[in-house]
């Protein structure tokens, strides 16, 4: 949301991947502190407060307090948190076509199954993908575009940021396996989509709206 009118600082790029740098180092600590406590030995519900907790405390709450005291913002605005009608048809078409291509591919090379209505599923469902568009979709990029990058370079930095938030996770679990290409890939796939839903619609909302689709479509799998 440029605004050459408001009175705090404005993103610049050096600015926007320091704060990834540091947004990457907290969640490594997080996944350490994970591990150190024992949070994988408890129930499912429990461990899925523990994200939700610290997804809050080291994406959201850092980004919405440079908004506030750095850039002085209002966060929704900034965030695209707006046409919440227009977001979820774009949302709804583009993560449909994304389903059905994956489909092509997965038809052949996996099973399907109901999804099990566990806490799992809801983090999937809602959680991860209000969560993570917000912070990349809604922040990242945004922040990217003011200091002067064009979208679609913005668009594919965001995406592999993206991809870079997951690999703690999968190196510390080692599900997918930290080296699978197929899966690198998937997550900038779904990065770029996710950014190109967000231009389209004009709004946050297209991007959370699509990557919802996308782990709906995922749960299904096997």
């Amino acid at each position: 949301m440029p605004n050459s009118d408001r009175g705090g600082a404005r993103p610049t790029l050096a600015l926007a991947l320091s704060y990834y740098a540091l947004l990457i180092a907290a969640w490594i600590g997080a996944w350490l502190l994970h591990e150190r406590i024992g949070m994988a030995r408890q129930t499912l519900l429990v461990d899925t407060l523990y994200w939700t907790v610290a997804k809050l405390l080291v994406w959201l709450l850092p980004a919405y307090a440079m908004l506030r005291i750095y850039f002085q913002v209002p966060a929704r605005a900034y965030l695209s948190l707006h046409c919440l009608r227009r977001g979820v048809q774009v949302g709804v078409s583009l993560g449909v076509a994304f389903a059905l291509l994956s489909l092509l591919r997965d038809v052949f090379t996996r099973s399907f199954g109901l999804p099990v209505p566990d806490p799992g599923l809801v983090n999937a469902l809602v959680i991860a993908p209000l969560f993570e568009e917000l912070l990349f979709r809604g922040f990242m990029l945004a922040a990217l575009q003011e200091a002067g990058v064009p979208f679609w370079p913005a668009n594919v930095v965001t995406a592999l940021m993206f991809l870079g938030l997951h690999l703690p996770g999968w190196y510390v679990i080692g599900s997918p396996n930290i080296s699978d290409g197929a899966a690198m890939f998937g997550i900038v796939a779904v990065g770029l989509v996710a950014g190109l839903a967000k231009r389209l619609s004009g709004s946050t909302w297209g991007s959370i709206i699509f990557h919802a689709v996308n782990n709906l479509y995922s749960a299904f799998l096997r």
